[in-house]
């Protein structure tokens, strides 16, 4: 075992379960639904991490509301705790100033995160992917070797065809995919899939006057209806 996957093993040892939530076009909610999972999970009794993997425009810390405060430091970085979740995010150290990275850079700021975070024990990491699977991603996936998905898409038009292809590469890959979740309405457009369709979110007008406001987040009407697509995966509900 090479050096990196090796500590980023020693890292992520306590961590139970390994979720992603990916898709293959911007703008489709995936940092909103990565986030209201941990919540849900969180709510249920989980011990949960949130890992923000888009170091380019990292954006849980908006969602969650979370107080900017440079991490501890105990042989490793120790994720602060944001609404009961261990939320580690580049933005802790470039704050809102850009981050314009190139392909290896933003491979080695993913490598450094994973091999610098200490987790400790959790039932579930949920891991906020940026769009695509680009050299970075798929590093990543290769260095911790046990993630399970959960694609986010809606049902334009022009998003269909982005979420198909990820499912393709993902199945391609033989990486499991818990299910796809169809957000901001309900066409159908995603289902016909090799994957499970966990079900459709719609439009929530409510949701911008949530953001950073987790307790307003877990009583949205999508908050309902995304725990409705959990209850389809064991393990995900009735926590312990």
């Amino acid at each position: 075992m090479e050096a990196r996957s090796a500590v980023i093993h020693e890292r992520l040892k306590g961590v139970s379960r390994i979720v992603a939530v990916t898709g293959n076009k911007g703008g489709v909610g995936k940092t909103t639904v990565a986030g209201m999972i941990a919540l849900m999970l969180k709510e249920e009794g989980f011990s949960v991490g949130l890992l923000d993997a888009d170091v380019t425009s990292p954006s849980a810390n908006i969602l969650l509301g979370a107080d900017y405060k440079l991490p501890e430091e105990d042989h490793g970085i120790i994720p602060p705790d944001v609404a009961g979740i261990k939320l580690m995010s580049l933005w802790y150290y470039s704050k809102d100033e850009p981050t314009p990275l190139r392909g290896k850079e933003i491979s080695n700021v993913l490598i450094e995160l994973l091999a610098i975070t200490q987790w400790g024990n959790l039932d579930f990491l949920i891991v906020d992917l940026p769009p695509g699977l680009s050299d970075a991603i798929l590093e990543f996936i290769r260095l911790i070797n046990r993630i399970e998905f959960i694609v986010v898409g809606t049902g334009s038009p022009l998003a269909v065809p982005s979420i198909k292809k990820s499912v393709q590469v993902l199945e391609d890959m033989k990486l499991p995919i818990l299910g796809i979740i169809e957000n901001m309405g309900k066409t159908g457009d995603l289902r016909g899939l090799e994957a499970d369709c966990l079900g459709a979110l719609d439009f929530d007008l409510d949701i911008e006057n949530a953001i950073g406001h987790p307790d307003k987040l877990k009583n949205l009407q999508i908050a309902k209806e995304l725990r409705q697509c959990m209850k389809k995966l064991t393990g995900f509900v009735h926590g312990p």
